[in-house]
């Protein structure tokens, strides 16, 4: 059913949304301290994108600005499209801390106009999309990984979720004009988050496996199949990177192991939605009330697309407190590294969210419907559980993380800089950049050029880019302030290439300089083919964009 959004009664709950956005945000906004448990991790991602940038490459695949500026593979193991906007901030002149708030802001933003426009989709009117998108905005997930982790990843991908939910539910449903959703809802996911893109793939697989019938259908198959070959090839750039280094390369990555915190009790459970969803809460309340409505006047009862998402959505928020199942997972070959992975089985409620915020908006509806004067009363309910949802997430965050930084607190990625856990993150298996050292005994930094029997001179760095000048007698090597990872270039200032290799031990960059003088140039290039990927994504965002207008024409 089509809607017009400049028809209905939609300004009173457009006005709703930007006042639960504006709750949403000014905690970060007005705070002097940004913190949570991974906030020097992401803030380091910031600089080292904006180093990179400084650098001139593009895109970002080794940080310049991690591990005392000797660079860090963190561009090709963590997808971080959307960073670039605060990167970009940065080399514009504002400050990391500043650049990171403004982000929030915009992913807040971002997740309403995503989740407003899937809804509305799904429900068929805006007032629906609206009220969805306003109960999303203050869903448990999005706050807590924001006051209680900071994890910019995993908030930038949940903005996507309810999108890859309308395209999947819509194509499966018969309207095949909608697998661009699909498409696009992926690409935010697969740009922002690994974790989470492995989760929706699984689950979109499944849902279609459970509707295999209807995808006997040709267009409904072949729509899916055209929004899986769009997607892999808009994100080929970054995901055929990550896969020929994890595979091909030894480097330290966070163990899949789950934590020990699972809630035990009802109590437990009860408490994590009454305290970090209430609204949302209220709203399914609702929902369920206006079922119970229609069962007594015996209305058609619920459909299979309805028994469905309420099925998923249910078992999303039961099966994280059931150790033994996740007990039994993990013992599988293979599907235990997988399950493992996941870390804190919570984060599967964040999957069933779109659905419980979909629900909750039509009960939210049809409650002011079936009583036109309670507008007062559900503007007030709105606003005050609001404020207690975000507030009382935010100050528990606050006391529970015990990471709590200032501007002056921010120092490259050290080991004073991060958790022991971060330190070395992408860095060489085995190493601790904090425990390496130079033939002083000192950490290393970028003044530790070791020249061999050149004399070295006018070094610059920027990022993992440098330019020296040297004079030799005859043939020797340098070994640069940088780790080596594939794709490094050293050239002389006529465009001729000269070799570059990894020296044992530490995996420095060494260069092989002839006899004489000149000046060289080293920066990261990259390999052949991801020039070659980075190309064929380009190109592909053209096709998916004439595809787009030709679907719509139909």
């Amino acid at each position: 059913m089509k809607s017009n959004f400049w028809v209905e009664d939609t300004g009173f709950w457009a006005a709703m949304l930007v006042f639960v956005l504006a709750v949403c945000s000014l905690p970060v906004i007005l705070s002097d301290n940004l913190y949570g448990m991974d906030v020097l991790y992401h803030l380091n991602r910031i600089a080292g994108i904006a180093a990179g940038l400084e650098g001139g490459q593009f895109p970002v695949r080794v940080h310049g600005y991690q591990f005392n500026g000797y660079g860090s593979l963190e561009g090709i193991f963590y997808p971080d499209l959307l960073l670039y906007l605060p990167a970009l901030l940065c080399r514009w002149g504002l400050s990391v801390y500043d650049a990171a708030r403004f982000y929030v802001v915009f992913v807040n933003i971002l997740t309403a106009a995503v989740s407003c426009y899937s809804f509305r989709v799904l429900a068929g009117t805006w007032r629906i999309g609206l009220i969805g998108a306003a109960l999303y905005s203050v869903c448990w997930h999005r706050l807590t990984w924001l006051y209680l982790d900071f994890g910019l990843g995993e908030f930038t991908a949940a903005a996507f979720l309810p999108l890859v939910l309308a395209g999947v539910f819509s194509v499966l449903r018969g309207d095949s004009r909608k697998w661009p959703l699909v498409t696009l809802g992926f690409t935010g996911i697969l740009t922002a988050h690994i974790l989470t893109s492995v989760y929706t793939v699984i689950l979109s697989l499944f849902a279609c496996l459970l509707c295999r019938q209807k995808l006997r259908e040709s267009d409904r198959l072949l729509a899916l199949g055209k929004a899986a070959g769009f997607t892999a090839l808009l994100n080929a750039w970054v995901w055929c990177p990550f896969l020929y280094f994890y595979v091909t390369m030894a480097v330290n990555h966070s163990q899949p192991y789950l934590y020990n915190n699972f809630m035990f009790t009802w109590w437990d459970v009860l408490r994590v939605q009454f305290l970090l969803g209430p609204l949302l809460l209220l709203a399914f309340l609702l929902y369920l009330r206006q079922r119970h409505a229609c069962l007594k006047a015996m209305a058609p009862a619920l459909s299979d697309w309805e028994k469905g998402l309420l099925l998923f959505a249910g078992l999303s928020l039961v099966l994280p407190f059931f150790p033994l199942l996740w007990d039994l997972l993990t013992d599988l070959p293979v599907v235990g590294h997988i399950v493992a992975a996941i870390q804190i089985p919570e984060r599967i409620m964040k999957f069933g969210s779109p659905i419980f915020c979909l629900f909750g908006a039509m009960g939210v509806a049809a409650f002011l419907d079936s009583r036109p004067g309670s507008r007062k009363v559900m503007v007030l309910a709105f606003a005050c559980l609001t404020i207690f949802g975000v507030y009382s997430n935010y100050y528990l965050s606050y006391h529970w993380s015990g990471h709590r930084y200032r501007v002056h607190d921010f120092v490259q990625r050290t080991d004073v800089s991060l958790p022991s856990d971060f330190a070395s993150y992408y860095l060489y298996r085995g190493m601790q950049f904090a425990e390496l050292r130079n033939g002083a005994g000192e950490a290393l930094s970028v003044s530790d050029l070791e020249s061999g029997g050149a004399s070295v001179s006018d070094v610059q760095k920027v990022g993992v880019s440098m330019v020296f000048s040297y004079r030799a007698g005859t043939s020797t090597q340098v070994v640069l302030p940088l780790f080596y990872y594939p794709g490094y270039v050293a050239e002389t200032a006529v465009g001729a290439k000269l070799p570059v290799t990894e020296r044992e031990g530490d995996h420095r960059l060494q260069i092989d300089l002839p006899g004489g003088s000149g000046e060289v140039r080293v920066f990261y290039r990259g390999m052949p083919w991801m020039h070659v990927l980075d190309v064929l994504s380009l190109l592909a965002w053209f096709a998916f964009l004439l595809a787009c207008f030709r679907s719509k024409r139909k």
